[in-house]
């Protein structure tokens, strides 16, 4: 089988539209993120959030809540392009041993660094900033399904599944999409003339938004997983998000 095939066999193409779009979503965000560090506020300026900031106090320290957002955005950044050059290099570019060599290297930072200060700093945003519990509950489900498609995706390797290997990388990759692809459907929302400054509460965003991002993770998952026939072999880290929407809207008000 010559690389070309390989590729399509490995990824359907409503997965690759989804990681494209996940790209230019990260790059949406930027905007964000530069705006942080040009007038020390958080929110999305053109559609009217500007998310108030306060010390948060942890540990005895004093910390930045904004400052806080933005590291933990950061890091997000680092994992999912981390994970991306991963997927890269397993399925666009020919296995050579230098190729091996260097996936190797970034699969041990990736594990050893960055996915565990993306996970700290998910965590520390979700224990003293978040204070609502639709918000803790499907915030905190992002790290706990990332953690998931990395560790799933280490053991398949070992155990020479490729394609469960790069599964498991899909599922953290579009689990990081989650906040950039969100921030795209309200921005979309705002050009289209619908008012979206009622989905930020005082001082973090409206349950609804994390529902309605939850919802589109879901459709994402299922139908990448169903257009690339692995529905089944992915079925219980869907379960797992769908559990967690599920009860989420039964604590909703």
């Amino acid at each position: 089988m010559n690389h070309s095939a390989q590729r399509q066999r490995v990824f359907s193409k409503t997965q690759i539209f989804f990681i494209c779009f996940g790209v230019l979503s990260h790059l949406s965000l930027l905007y964000t993120v530069l705006n942080f560090f040009q007038t020390g506020n958080w929110g999305y300026p053109r559609v009217g959030w500007i998310n108030p900031n306060r010390t948060v106090s942890i540990a005895g320290g004093h910390y930045s809540s904004n400052g806080l957002i933005t590291y933990h955005v950061l890091s997000s950044y680092c994992l999912y392009f981390g994970l991306l050059v991963q997927l890269g290099l397993m399925v666009f570019l020919k296995r050579s041993a230098a190729t091996i060599r260097v996936h190797r290297a970034i699969g041990i930072t990736i594990l050893c660094v960055l996915g565990p200060a993306f996970v700290f700093l998910a965590l520390v945003l979700n224990f003293f900033l978040i204070e609502s519990s639709v918000n803790k509950i499907l915030f905190g489900i992002i790290p706990v399904m990332i953690c998931y498609g990395m560790l799933t995706s280490v053991v398949a390797i070992r155990s020479g599944d490729k394609v469960g290997h790069i599964d498991g990388m899909y599922i953290a990759l579009i689990m990081l999409n989650a906040a950039p692809t969100m921030r795209i459907v309200t921005g979309i929302l705002y050009l289209s003339g619908v008012p979206v400054t009622w989905l930020m509460t005082t001082n973090e965003s409206n349950p609804t938004i994390a529902i309605i991002r939850t919802f589109i993770v879901i459709v994402i998952l299922t139908v990448s997983f169903l257009t690339a026939g692995r529905l089944k072999q992915n079925r219980y880290p869907l379960l797992l998000l769908s559990a967690a929407f599920v009860y989420t809207i039964s604590l909703y008000e």
